[in-house]
């Protein structure tokens, strides 16, 4: 989340008279105390600025870890591929070789920080030689069998 993002959401939060931002454990932002004639305005303003506001989001499906330039063990700028994959996915144009279907999880490296471990999710890297270039993709990890995009 950007700076001004945080900006917005604190502005938000000051106008509704609830003076807080509550975080969730999905990465989500809960603004209290909102008027429901003014949550429309709200959201408009969130969704200009580039946050999620809508539950068919193509960003709802997705998730990341740091990557570069934050994590000095990532490959690549997964935040980067990650945004590509969405674009192409809401537009129905090149996925830049995303795995098909949602939800994804993208890596910097092989130790996936910060992924959230169900089934049915994704895992998707950058390949190590060739940064920016996809590698396979895994899907229907469980606990007792795991399957890797990388060896």
């Amino acid at each position: 989340m950007s700076a001004a993002q945080w900006r917005l959401l604190a502005g938000l939060a000051s106008r509704s008279g609830a003076d807080e931002l509550r975080m969730t454990p999905w990465r989500g932002v809960v603004l209290p105390g909102f008027a429901p004639d003014d949550t429309r305005g709200a959201l408009s303003e969130l969704s200009d600025a580039g946050l999620v506001t809508t539950p068919d989001s193509p960003w709802l499906g997705v998730g990341a870890c740091t990557g570069r330039p934050g994590c000095a063990k990532s490959l690549a700028d997964v935040r980067a591929h990650a945004t590509r994959m969405v674009a192409g996915t809401a537009s129905g144009g090149d996925r830049q070789g995303a795995p098909d279907p949602l939800p994804v999880y993208v890596s910097g490296c092989e130790r996936r920080c910060g992924h959230p471990g169900a089934a049915g999710w994704t895992r998707w890297r950058p390949a190590t030689r060739a940064i920016g270039s996809p590698c396979a993709a895994a899907r229907g990890e469980t606990r007792r069998r795991r399957r890797t995009a990388w060896k």
